[in-house]
């Protein structure tokens, strides 16, 4: 007897000893008990935060209290707050952002159709009820204002929180959430008007949370816990609706909510969390950024404040900065960034009148690392410099490190490919004149060109419309041009006559970089960590989103003749000359095959990219319509593919994705077309396939993926794929075909990922 209780007292001793060893935190709720907070009842229930050694007391809401100032005080350790947070950091509260679950606020403003008000331009004069915190909100206000409506001609009346006080009419509009107020209206049959801050372009996070700083430096482990366990609480919520509603009506519901509308916020909830595909809980520095600035333009934010400083990340880019850099951007976000006049497609103002083009998107993913905004001053190569020198400007865009003594250079963030170009009836024996242009002119080309033809007359034009026209008109011989520039030029424009002038000008490679003053030697390391830690995924990216597919070759068979002439003549040179048309042969198939995969071809996986996939599915389709054939077509992309980039590095993603494609080409059978469409995300064409048999192809390519393990070192990587699956139609396009895929990949992302829908 005693035997047994030493024993039971032994196993207890442990599990007291864990319950004891749990750390204490509360989260304090914004609002009263609803779905709206279901990630945290079932990370408590479901045991997620007791998993990672945390005891957690969720609050209730009072309206007593103030919420921002209880984390200030640390009398309250986790809370979820709105967008109107960037107010409390800006007025000097020490608070820290963890998460934002809606991408988009639910807050919206309502208003019956029977009322007449239709449009934001029927507000004039007429009565609103809100809460101080909704009137607080800049998505609203934005709205209203950029409608020309001014607010101080409405009449703002306390919320009471019935909705029958429009529904009577003793207010024209309301503030709801978009996830529970309509419920009640259509179960009332009473129609309605949503006006929701999204629709007009003012998209701003909203359920955040955070808690204080000092909690963060004192214990960043506990921080990050509760982060992941509430982000699991959140997952399993959205993907057991059902199951977590219960949960809330057993032990949660204060608010007597029935089963029905609990579900209905919940649905609305997840749309809002799942908005454009975002990852769950993201906070993207350059959005936070917009809500900031919208925030101060409207003359609602005390001062400016650090937006780096309100974001919790642990692997943020943002920790790989010395103190003296993150000091700068704070005191120096607005950096002046001197651009040269359009060409596409490094600089050029896109249908809206906005700057657009390859500079442009890799000063987003600069902005998005650092903090660090851009502003463009337009003007020519030589003023930008000399307003960069008299520190009138901060940066030049494009630079290719010339000015060494001068100026500094970032590290360099883009290559161009100079190549000599003719007009196809052209004879390039007598070259008397040669174009460049000046944009990204350096003295390497310059000395390439006159190194090659020393007597030629070099002519510097200041756009591609002029360069390109005066080779048309042929008053220059050759022209010696970025590829990707001119190339695009060729496309715009429908210009068949331009080919390129092999043999004469050797390629050259030309680097650019950002130029900075001498001085800004901080700003230099800043820029040059970002595009360092910029992946080579990012790059390819922005380099087949702007570069066209290169023009085709054309061999010069007159040296062939010349040759073959010189052969007889010459005899005791035939196997000389033989041997060197043989390596020049050989060289110009193996540069006429990389063109062609350049055109063709993802240059990671090898797989067909997405251009030459849409072409090559547009033939295929004819004779599929011809011949009254069956085809099907598949989306996937890996699931959580960024998790396995910032725990492993993007190196390792690449691996992923390379591995990958081997893969699915051994699988695929040998009339499947594969092609990679995005960073994670592919496209295989089942041509001859019935959707039944396309399903069952599908099913074991996925459990193929699902069964494989990358090798990385002592790391042994796992992951699944979500798949959209539909079939061809009469009078289907292929963009109508691609709606329908990634519409039904984007619900079973929803719903749970690794799996297959069929639609």
């Amino acid at each position: 007897m005693v035997k047994s209780i030493f024993l039971l007292l032994c196993l207890l001793i442990p599990l007291l000893h864990a319950e004891n060893n749990q750390t204490k935190v509360s989260l304090q709720l914004s609002w009263f008990n609803q779905f709206q907070f279901a990630g945290y009842y079932i990370a408590k229930e479901k045991g997620f935060y007791k998993d990672v050694g945390l005891d957690v007391a969720i609050k209730p809401f009072n309206f007593d209290v103030d919420i921002p100032s209880e984390i200030d005080k640390r009398n309250v350790d986790f809370a979820i707050g709105r967008e109107t947070l960037i107010l409390e950091k800006a007025s000097g509260k020490n608070i820290i952002a963890l998460f934002a679950l809606f991408q988009s606020s639910p807050l919206v403003l309502l208003s019956t159709q029977e009322s007449g008000i239709n449009t934001i331009s029927d507000f004039n004069n007429k009565k609103i009820m809100t809460t101080i915190d909704d009137a607080s909100e800049v998505s609203l206000k934005a709205m209203i204002t950029s409608n020309k409506i001014n607010i101080n001609h409405l009449e703002i009346l306390e919320h009471s929180h019935d909705i029958n006080d429009l529904i009577n009419k003793k207010t024209d509009i309301i503030s709801a959430y978009i996830s529970k107020t309509p419920f009640i209206l259509q179960q009332k049959n009473i129609p309605y008007n949503v006006f929701s801050p999204k629709d007009y372009g003012f998209d701003m996070y909203s359920d955040i949370l955070y808690t204080n700083k000092q909690l963060i430096e004192d214990d960043p482990q506990t921080a990050k816990k509760f982060k992941e366990a509430s982000l699991k609480g959140w997952r399993y919520a959205y993907n057991n609706i059902e199951e977590s509603v219960n949960i809330i009506l057993r032990k949660y519901n204060t608010q007597n909510l029935s089963k029905e509308e609990l579900i209905y916020e919940a649905n609305e909830l997840k749309n809002l969390s799942y908005l454009d595909k975002n990852e769950l809980g993201i906070i993207k520095l350059n959005k936070l950024q917009r809500i900031h600035d919208l925030y101060n333009l409207m003359g609602l934010l005390p001062h400016k404040t650090d937006l780096n400083d309100f974001i919790f990340n642990e692997t943020s880019f943002y920790t790989k900065l010395t103190l003296e850099e993150k000091e700068f951007i704070k005191k120096k976000p607005l950096i002046t960034v001197g651009e040269q006049e359009e060409f596409k497609p490094i600089d050029f103002l896109n249908n809206i009148g906005l700057h657009d083009g390859i500079i442009h998107d890799y000063m987003k993913i600069i902005s998005e690392k650092t903090g660090l905004r851009f502003i463009s001053e337009i003007d020519e190569k030589d003023n930008l410099f000399n307003k960069l020198k008299n520190k009138k400007i901060d940066i030049i865009a494009i630079s290719p490190n010339l000015y060494s003594k001068n100026i500094l250079n970032s590290k360099s963030y883009f290559d161009f490919h100079q190549v000599a170009f003719k007009l196809k009836s052209a004879d390039t024996n007598s070259i008397n004149s040669i174009g460049v242009l000046n944009h990204i002119t350096d003295i390497n080309k310059i000395n390439l060109i006159a190194k090659t033809y020393p007597n030629a007359k070099i002519i510097e034009f200041h756009s591609s419309a002029d360069a390109v026209n005066s080779l048309l008109n042929k008053n220059i011989n050759l022209l010696y041009i970025s590829q990707e520039i001119l190339l695009t030029y060729i496309q715009d424009n429908h210009i068949t006559s331009i080919e390129y002038a092999l043999n004469t000008i050797p390629k050259n490679i030309t680097s650019i970089s950002f130029a900075l003053d001498k001085d800004s030697v901080i700003l230099q390391s800043i820029l040059s960590k970002a595009i360092k830690n910029i992946s080579y995924s990012q790059h390819e990216s922005i380099r087949n989103k702007w570069i066209p597919i290169v023009i085709d070759s054309s061999f010069d068979w007159t040296i062939l003749w010349k040759v073959l002439a010189f052969i007889l003549v010459v005899i005791l040179m035939i196997i000389y000359k033989q041997i060197s048309m043989n390596k020049l042969n050989q060289e110009l198939q193996e540069a006429n095959i990389k063109l062609k995969e350049l055109s063709e071809l993802d240059y990671l996986t090898k797989l067909y990219n997405r251009r030459y996939f849409e072409t090559i599915v547009k033939d295929i389709l004819s004779i599929d319509t011809k011949e009254e054939n069956t085809t099907s077509l598949v989306m996937f992309d890996i699931d959580d593919f960024k998790k396995i980039n910032d725990k492993y590095g993007h190196n390792v993603g690449d691996k992923v994705l390379i591995e990958l494609a081997i893969n699915l080409k051994k699988y695929s059978r040998k009339d499947d077309i594969i092609a990679r469409v995005g960073g994670e995300e592919f496209l295989i064409l089942l041509p001859n396939t019935s959707l039944s048999g396309a399903k069952v192809h599908c099913e074991n390519i996925r459990q193929m993926i699902e069964q494989l393990k990358i090798k990385d070192g002592n790391n042994s990587i796992s992951f699944t794929v979500s798949m959209g699956l539909t079939f061809f139609k009469e009078d289907d396009t292929l963009d109508s075909v691609l709606l329908r895929t990634d519409d039904s990949l984007y619900q079973v992302k929803r719903s749970g990922k690794n799996s297959l829908l069929v639609s």
